[in-house]
């Protein structure tokens, strides 16, 4: 979406009563000078539907200087017909072409261009648009459904929303989300809390929740080492898991982070710093996924498989 609208943006389409006009983002080759009736003034909008020319009017051509300057002096020509219909198919060609690339666009695009007729209803498209995975034709249908509910939907959205931003909190000592200083899995008594599972996002650790298969506590990260991002082991909640470790309540730590360079830097730190405490050290099991084939898993993936094979259980 992102990549169609950048594209948009550049050809500058509009639609004005069923009627595609594209706008060039560059000026016209040649500039015309004479009866702006005839199309002789300069226009700052650039190449738009070829103009009318009459034979005899003037055309003013770059020269080249001698020894293959880009810059030259102008001298004026008189058009003559061959020139005047030559120039116009040029010109006809190139609004053609644009005008083709603009119905491919417009078909999945056309609100970039309609107007919506009230700068509240673009503005309120602009605010959806914004989050990740929703587009402008997404956020338009979110726009028109709140419009077509009750208000006190809208209303209460909003009041949702002003609500998560002012009053969310962070668990003391997990770092997930939470409505008070212990989220629901730390203040559980029934967790293993000798057990620490180590993800790098809360995501990651609703993912592993739901398959209902860990009883132990959780510790987020805030995100993984990447050096060519910027990101440092310093801005990482790597201290406050080895305060619980050194504690002396932790005996595991699950490493749960994903299978990339910065998933695999990451875990390899913090062996490293895990290395002389007395805590034991896991990870999550890597492998060919449930349900898959081996001819279309990857070396990497079939190769750990192998190398980490289990007794078979009947």
């Amino acid at each position: 979406n992102n990549l169609i609208a950048n594209k948009i943006t550049q050809d500058q389409l509009e639609i004005r009563k069923g009627v595609v006009t594209t706008v060039c983002s560059h000026r016209s080759r040649y500039r015309y000078k004479g009866d702006p009736r005839q199309g002789g003034a300069d226009h700052a909008k650039g190449h738009q539907v070829p103009r009318r020319l009459a034979v005899g009017h003037k055309k003013r051509l770059v020269v080249p200087a001698p020894g293959g300057e880009p810059r030259g002096q102008h001298q004026d020509t008189k058009i003559t017909e061959d020139q005047k219909e030559q120039e116009i198919g040029t010109q006809w060609r190139v609004f053609e072409a644009k005008l083709r690339k603009a119905r491919v666009l417009v078909g999945c695009c056309y609100f970039w261009a309609v107007e919506l007729g009230s700068q509240l209803v673009q503005d309120a498209v602009n605010a959806f648009a914004r989050f990740p995975g929703i587009g402008r034709k997404s956020a338009l249908k979110l726009v028109l459904h709140l419009l077509r509910r009750e208000p006190s939907e809208a209303l209460g959205l909003g009041d949702a929303l002003k609500r998560l931003v002012e009053e969310i909190r962070y668990c003391e000592r997990c770092s997930h989300f939470s409505d008070h200083a212990l989220c629901s899995v730390c203040s559980n008594p029934r967790r293993q809390h000798e057990t620490v599972c180590v993800v790098a996002d809360p995501r990651d650790l609703m993912a592993i929740e739901q398959t209902g298969r860990y009883s132990g506590v959780y510790h987020v990260l805030g995100g993984l080492i990447a050096p060519l991002e910027g990101v440092q082991p310093e801005q990482l909640r790597i201290e406050e898991l080895m305060a619980r470790v050194e504690s002396g309540v932790v005996k595991e730590v699950v490493l749960a982070l994903n299978s990339t360079h910065e998933g695999e830097t990451t875990a390899f730190y913090l062996s490293r710093r895990l290395a002389n405490t007395p805590v034991a050290l896991s990870t999550l099991a890597r492998g060919v996924a449930v349900g898959a084939e081996l001819e279309y898993a990857d070396e990497l993936t079939l190769g750990r498989s192998i190398a980490d094979r289990v007794p078979f259980k009947g």
